[in-house]
């Protein structure tokens, strides 16, 4: 049978766990439908879920439909699990996206929408609680129509309500709708596949209303697993990827784990070839505790199939599946991982970032070293917290999304590890990006070594991260030392001038580069980071560096009457706001924007405050921008570019057989090197 991967997402409190009972119900996987605020749903077995009554992890479950075997993602909902929710996105091959009829497009929503419109997920388009008073058709229809689109389209009855609107939304639809009066349904498979169409249908899943409606447009539209050609590589690329996987096997890490007794799965996705037991997969990344990346090669002790919260021991897994696998200890999410994998291949980095760092305090008495070897598990779950000892004030700093995902942290060291912590110290993790372009330089030569590194950096639109790049000969400067050159660019998370603050929004080429018979590992390691840190310095001295700060999208629903008083709180809070919505009847007002984290965070007490709990103030994460305060933040940080030791801007030369360190604003002058 075709493997089919789809994922169901949705904003909190949108009925998604509702939507994927009723199908595995209408489906014949279980015999009736759990509800997740009673607590009893399939796919929400873990004890803090059915405790607080929300999905915190994503799960998985099979159901087969049309000849077809369906594995369906179950993932979080609430904004501050999203990163839970991305990492499952790079193993869909399709997805349910569940708007509330009664409460239309919300601010994560968009969030999510961005999300699959990043990772190029085909998307189907379900409205859920279409039985609540307050659900107007129309007004849902037009508002999805506007926040996502061309191509969104009614279906009913798994046929479209307007075919010649369908047609529009690509070339091959309406070539063949101006031909032959109609579109064939090969035709409209493409156009979902090439997220050109986005069916959307109407329904209850608590009633369940609409679900096999919608099970009927997966059934039709929705193809089965395909092994990539090239594996997402391009031209010669391609062809070299393809020809060097011949059958063997390759799988993509999205989500590690550990079961109840306490060995380690990795979550898969089998890419090409057949998975089995015993079978040696390698990979390349940093051991535990190091910072360099290294290759590895691990046996595969056991393949699980779950289903829910349990699972079946498999002999193989084809291409196409969804499984965990035990015996892997250095595989990580979002590492691409098999039998001789290409260097170019690899996953993308999430999109979504922790807006909020925290010190964490062991109030049993636990020893902070030891302590924090033990959290290092919770970190494998989740790579967003980032549990880091910070030597110079001798404390343990996590990152966090929220409150809730705060909450939720602390009750599982509790409950898996038996830890008693406290948190305090509550404060924004900022990023630094450049505004110009600058040559930085990196030169490292003590006795017996030598490296000499020249790297251009130029700025990036918001959002775009970091690219690394090349734009010198290999005839000027070696492949493999250029390569070496790359590897040390991509390990680590640089610093920044300003805050010691992560950098980002910026591409990074290779300009100018040489090695001597002195050479040694770690040479250009040394060189390349002082090459990053020497042309942040020269902006620092220029006034050309700037701080970035975390974003969020927000959705505020009020009265109508106090719709004047939350605009004017959004121009103090520093918040740019669309212009309001109004509800058919008067009564309510629905204010979308886009503002700073560290200043709305703490509005939706004030909003339930003033108003009395009639108003709602809903947030997602929504990228970085220049801080609106930067100067202010920079001065109360008070961090001094020249005395960290751990990130220095100088060069070593050497003189009279000794290695001498010359001054950052000093060492261009002195290069061996002539930039591209």
């Amino acid at each position: 049978m075709e493997n089919v991967t789809i994922g169901i997402l949705a904003h909190a409190d949108a009925g998604k766990t509702t939507l994927s009972e009723a199908i595995l119900y209408h489906t014949g996987v279980i015999r009736k439908a759990g509800r997740v605020d009673h607590r009893d749903a399939f796919l929400d077995g873990d004890a803090m879920e059915k405790k607080r009554g929300i999905t915190i992890y994503s799960k998985e479950a099979r159901f087969s439909l049309g000849g077809k075997n369906f594995i369906l993602l179950d993932t979080p909902g609430h904004a501050d699990f999203s990163p839970e929710t991305e990492r499952t996105l790079s193993v869909m091959d399709y997805c349910v996206l569940v708007v509330s009829g009664s409460e239309g497009v919300q601010s994560h929503t968009m969030t999510l929408w961005k999300l699959l419109k990043r990772y190029n997920v085909p998307t189907f388009i379900f409205v859920n609680k279409m039985d609540m008073p307050n659900a107007e058709k129309l007004r849902v229809l037009r508002q999805v129509q506007v926040s996502f689109g061309a191509g969104v389209t009614e279906f009913e009855g798994g046929e479209p309500t307007d075919e010649e609107e369908m047609a529009l939304a690509s070339d091959e639809m309406t070539e063949e709708f101006l031909e032959n009066g109609t579109v064939s349904d090969a035709a409209r498979r493409r156009a979902v596949r090439e997220r050109k169409l986005f069916p959307i249908c109407f329904g209850s899943a608590l009633k369940m209303e609409g679900t096999e409606a919608l099970l009927g447009l997966l059934d039709r539209y929705c193809t089965g697993y395909k092994e990539p050609n090239g594996f997402g590589l391009e031209g010669a690329e391609a062809e070299k990827g393809k020809a060097a996987a011949g059958g063997k096997c390759r799988a993509l890490v999205y989500k590690v784990t550990h079961d109840e007794k306490g060995a380690r799965q990795c979550h898969l996705r089998v890419l090409a070839g057949t998975l089995s037991p015993r079978m040696v997969l390698r990979g390349r990344g940093p051991a535990a505790g190091e910072t360099e990346a290294a290759e590895w090669a691990e046996k595969v002790n056991q393949i699980r199939i779950y289903q829910g919260s349990g699972f079946d021991a498999a002999e193989s897994a084809e291409a196409g599946e969804i499984a965990a696998v035990t015996g892997l200890s250095l595989a990580y999410p979002g590492q691409i991982i098999g039998e001789d994998v290409p260097e170019e291949l690899q996953a993308e980095g999430p999109e979504i970032f922790p807006a909020l760092t925290y010190r964490l305090k062991f109030t049993d008495g636990t020893d902070d070293v030891p302590g924090l070897a033990k959290l290092k598990i919770l970190e494998e779950e989740n790579p967003m917290y980032r549990f880091v000892w910070d030597e110079e004030h001798r404390e343990i700093h996590v990152n966090v999304m929220g409150e809730l995902d705060l909450e939720v942290l602390h009750e599982r060291i509790r409950s898996r590890l038996g830890l008693e912590t406290a948190f305090d110290g509550g404060s924004i993790i900022y990023r630094e990006t450049i505004a110009k372009s600058v040559i930085g330089f990196g030169h490292f030569e003590p006795l017996r070594h030598y490296a000499e590194v020249q790297l251009l950096m130029e700025p990036l639109p918001e959002g775009s991260g970091l690219e690394f790049g090349s734009i010198v000969s290999g005839d000027i400067f070696a492949v493999n030392w250029q390569r070496l050159v790359m590897t040390h660019l991509s390990e680590r998370r640089h610093r920044g001038a300003l805050t010691n603050s992560e950098i980002t929004d910026m591409k990074i080429s290779i300009a100018a580069g040489r090695a001597s018979k002195h050479t040694q590992g770690g040479d250009f390691r040394k060189a390349t980071y002082i090459a990053i840190r020497q042309g942040l310095r020269q902006l620092y001295e220029e006034g050309q560096l700037v701080l970035l700060e975390p974003m969020c999208s927000f959705t505020a629903e009020v009265p109508q009457e106090m719709l004047g008083r939350v605009m004017t709180d959004m121009e103090r809070l520093s918040a740019k706001c669309d212009l309001p919505d109004i509800s058919s009847d008067g009564t309510m007002a629905i204010l979308t924007g886009r503002g700073p984290i560290a200043t709305l965070k703490d509005y939706p007490k004030e909003l339930g405050k003033f108003s009395g709990g009639k108003g709602r103030f809903m947030s997602a994460p929504d990228g970085y921008a220049p801080c609106h305060n930067q100067d202010e933040v920079v001065e109360s940080i008070g961090y001094d570019p020249d005395s960290d030791m751990r990130n220095r801007a100088g060069s070593v030369f050497c003189e009279g057989g000794a290695g001498v360190p010359v001054a950052w604003d000093e060492a261009p002058a002195r290069a061996h090197t002539v930039p591209v």
